[in-house]
């Protein structure tokens, strides 16, 4: 809130550019900003925008059975 003060950007005008600048610069607040986007929106006081969510990858490496055993 304090960073769409800042920049002069209401919750109203929250767009997915002004979304991805801040994930791109406060990678580690996604968890949070999601409830807050979400409770915006359910509320009407934000556009439709949604934090994009990682989704878990396969594994790369695959541990030998021999190794598990060390």
């Amino acid at each position: 809130m304090a960073w769409l003060d800042f920049n002069s950007i209401t919750l109203t005008d929250l767009s997915r550019e002004f979304l991805d600048v801040w994930l791109t610069s406060n990678p580690t607040t996604a968890r949070c900003l999601s409830a807050v986007i979400r409770w915006a929106v359910a509320r009407r006081t934000a556009g439709k925008v949604a934090v994009p969510t990682k989704r878990p990858g396969l594994p790369s490496r695959f541990i030998h059975s021999d190794e598990l055993n060390q």
